[in-house]
């Protein structure tokens, strides 16, 4: 009885034990889908997010700038104020000869000047001046004759000059601009030597260069200011001259 007793308790426990170690292989093969699974559908998140991180960056990409810069060289702004203006005006000054003597052949200056800026601020245009001219007059006498004969002499001049006028753009401040320039054109000067009431005339045409400047102040559809060049007429001999202007018109 005993016996028996003990076999149907180690029967028992044998079944136990193999029950708990069927219940645990269960459990291991249900944990690794689980893992397994758990695995996938972290790779599967994982490609997915891939094209939308791509498209994410795509989408933090800063759109294009097709803004125009504001701020501009001081070339640039020149040209904005006086790019493809048509100037037309008048001028008015003094012409001093810088070449020694007792008296100054050029005077009152009056003038005409016309122009336009292209592009690269290149500004071309045409001009003319009329130098009123001065002139020197004295009493000689003529020891030759018996007796000595006085008479009055005068000699007068005047310049025109004419030709054309390049310069360069450049602002300064707001609305002021400079324009540093030459001129390459002709001097028609005209010279008449009296003797009492016998008087002739005599004419030159030489070869002009020159070097100045211009300070411009330019409003709306106006321009003033004034212009400082040295002349020099190529002829035989050559004359070097200051003209000192101020000049203003209109701006089209």
């Amino acid at each position: 009885m005993k016996r028996a007793l003990a076999t149907m308790i180690a029967l028992a426990i044998c079944a136990a034990t193999q029950g708990a170690a069927a219940q645990d292989d269960d459990d291991t093969h249900l944990d690794d889908p689980e893992a397994g699974l758990t695995g996938d559908e972290d790779d599967g998140s994982e490609d997915d997010d891939d094209p939308e991180d791509g498209d994410g960056d795509d989408d933090d990409e800063p759109p294009p700038d097709y803004s125009v810069d504001d701020e501009a060289s001081t070339d640039d702004i020149a040209a904005f104020i006086t790019l493809r203006h048509i100037q037309v005006g008048a001028n008015v000054g003094y012409g001093i000869s810088l070449e020694s003597g007792n008296f100054d052949p050029f005077g009152v200056a009056l003038g005409l000047h016309a122009g336009v800026t292209l592009e690269s601020n290149l500004h071309v245009g045409l001009f003319f001046n009329y130098h009123l001219g001065e002139g020197t007059e004295a009493d000689f006498s003529d020891t030759t004759t018996v007796p000595p004969t006085a008479y009055h002499e005068t000699l007068d001049y005047a310049f025109h000059h004419y030709g054309l006028k390049v310069g360069w753009d450049v602002e300064l401040l707001d609305s002021i601009v400079g324009r540093p320039l030459a001129i390459l054109g002709i001097q028609h000067a005209t010279i008449e030597h009296c003797r009492e009431s016998d008087c002739n005339s005599n004419a030159e045409n030489d070869v002009l260069f020159g070097l100045g400047g211009e300070l411009l102040y330019l409003g709306d559809g106006f321009y003033v200011g004034p212009e400082l060049r040295w002349n020099i007429s190529l002829g035989d001999p050559a004359v070097n001259s200051l003209s000192m202007l101020l000049g203003g018109g209109v701006s089209f």
